[in-house]
């Protein structure tokens, strides 16, 4: 027997959307075993969802899809701006270059040194630009440590990512799970929160 989840998304920037999901119901029941408390079909299917989307929503991240960046080989890239990469990123492996529509170059890459994901946007002539990488809450700065214990104490938080701009400035995105809502802030090292976005999801379950 097959489960099928449908899920209604809304939010600012996409006002409707549905993703129809077919699942196989076994896996509920593994689910359901896995877990000491019992859950319901819906709570265990939202959870299996949620960390699948959350999963999507970080893809997002370090890919604009409205940019429509451009995959490069690496003989393609200037060579100012892989000796640029490499000053900055010597420990940096397994590059993938692409060329973003406002004229930088993306390098997204494994960083082994600090065991995290990266994407630095480098300027046409070498200069570094900005990072962006996936970190954990232990990045968190105090004031930030604080605004989630007020806020969201009991939120579970899925993704952290941290975004270092060429002239000092370090920015967070938090991406969690707040009852049927996934919600996305921006903050400064501060806690002052730049942006904040919400996404609505509804379930529908039904059986075949």
């Amino acid at each position: 027997m097959f489960v099928w989840i449908t899920m209604h998304i809304f939010n600012r920037s996409l006002n409707y959307a549905v993703l129809p999901l077919r699942i196989d119901s076994s896996v509920i029941g593994s689910a359901k075993a896995m877990n000491q408390a019992p859950l319901t079909t819906i709570s265990i299917m939202k959870k299996i969802i949620l960390q699948s989307l959350f999963f999507f929503a970080a893809s997002l991240f370090f890919q604009n899809l409205s940019a429509q960046p451009i995959h490069l080989k690496v003989d393609q890239v200037p060579a100012k701006v892989k000796i640029g990469f490499d000053k900055k990123y010597p420990q940096g492996s397994d590059v993938i270059w692409q060329k973003e529509e406002n004229g930088l170059f993306s390098a997204q890459f494994w960083d082994a040194d600090n065991d995290i994901y990266v994407n630095a946007y480098m300027e046409e002539d070498g200069t570094w630009s900005k990072s962006t990488m996936e970190v954990t809450t232990q990045s968190f700065t105090e004031a930030i440590r604080q605004y989630m214990k007020t806020n969201y104490l009991d939120d579970p938080i899925a993704n952290v990512f941290a975004t270092q701009e060429n002239d000092g400035r370090v920015t967070f995105k938090v991406q969690l799970e707040k009852e049927n809502k996934l919600i996305t802030l921006f903050f400064d090292k501060s806690a002052n929160v730049l942006n904040k976005t919400e996404e609505i999801i509804n379930f529908e379950i039904t059986e075949e």
